[in-house]
């Protein structure tokens, strides 16, 4: 008897093993299949940068592009550089702004004004080499040179630089990353060679200096903006001038993951390493579209879970399902931006 007992009772482990493993694999399949759909919700939300308008300094600003532009001759316009304040805008405007500036650029680009992809940027000063009318951003205690670096051929159709007016911090080019990862250029958290490119969130080559950069990047929220909308703005704009020719990205709801993403980094859900750096599970800004979209659907997934009380409540309240209860949430996250 006491053998059949046992006998049963691992038969009974067993199936209840199978049925948990079963039950953890279902729950999986569901949570991604969750976050694909509410990935589409996301590209339905996403805000189309294009139809928002600029705050009146911009406008102002690219309307005197528009105007110098027809010149016959650039160079001898008395071009206006006017600081534009980003200070006191919300993130999402700041985003409309740099990707009203670009796009005005863009349509603007003729034999007349021109701009280049130059390589030698990093080793000058001087910003017109690539862009004759590039602009001047300021927030926080800091203003950015920004630059259309882009010649009109590629697929990166909004390059762009955005460095530091006194060369402190340096955005947007990978041209002079390596200095940083090796430690060359990289002197102190402060130091007049610390560039913060694309390449760069993953100085992983020296975890001392991982940390201070992290450090730095946690203590100044404009710069995170700046860096944020960088990456925004160059998958947003559009040539015109080559037959709308977009990034290959300019589907991904990138706006939308960003603001989930802040929360969570805000409510140490995330880790900032996970989002800053190229192998982080929520980074979304380099490596192949499928990574990128994984990596959204990873962040859609994380949210889901930090505010699964609210989408209960929601369900409840008015009777909908967990998609549309998530994507009101979403829309509300969007339109409070």
């Amino acid at each position: 008897m006491r053998k059949f007992n046992l006998a049963t009772l691992l038969i009974f482990m067993l199936a209840c093993s199978v049925s948990f493993a079963t039950d953890v694999d279902k729950a999986g399949v569901e949570s991604a299949e969750f976050s694909s759909r509410a990935y589409k919700v996301l590209q339905e939300i996403e805000p189309d940068f294009s139809k928002l308008n600029p705050t009146q300094d911009v406008a102002e600003y690219n309307a005197q592009l528009r105007q110098i532009a027809e010149a016959e001759d650039f160079k001898e316009q008395a071009v206006k550089r006017p600081t534009l304040d980003f200070g006191n805008i919300s993130f999402k405007q700041q985003a409309v702004n740099m990707v009203s500036i670009l796009q005005t650029k863009l349509d603007c680009r003729n034999s007349t004004y021109e701009t280049n992809y130059r390589t030698d940027l990093e080793n000058s000063e001087n910003e017109e080499l690539a862009d004759p009318y590039y602009s001047k951003l300021k927030t926080g205690n800091d203003v950015f040179n920004f630059t259309l670096d882009y010649n009109g051929g590629g697929d990166n159709v909004g390059n762009n630089s955005i460095r530091q007016s006194n060369r402190t911090v340096c955005i947007g080019h990978a041209d002079r990353v390596k200095s940083l990862i090796n430690g060359e250029a990289y002197k102190q958290v402060t130091g007049k060679d610390l560039y913060i490119g694309r390449v760069a969130y993953s100085c992983k080559k020296d975890v001392q200096q991982e940390e201070k950069y992290l450090a730095q990047l946690r203590a100044n929220e404009a710069l995170q903006n700046i860096m944020l909308g960088n990456e925004l703005v160059r998958v947003k704009v559009v040539d015109h001038n080559r037959r709308d020719k977009r990034s290959a990205f300019s589907d991904l709801p990138i706006f939308s993951a960003v603001i989930m993403a802040r929360e969570l980094l805000s409510t140490a859900k995330i880790k900032a390493k996970e989002f800053w750096h190229v192998d982080g599970g929520y980074h979304i800004f380099t490596k192949i579209k499928g990574n990128r979209i994984q990596n959204i659907q990873n962040i859609i997934s994380k949210y889901k879970d930090a505010h699964k009380n609210d989408i209960t409540r929601l369900m409840a309240e008015k009777d909908i399902n967990e998609l549309e209860a998530f994507k009101e949430l979403a829309q509300r996250l969007v339109d409070a931006q």
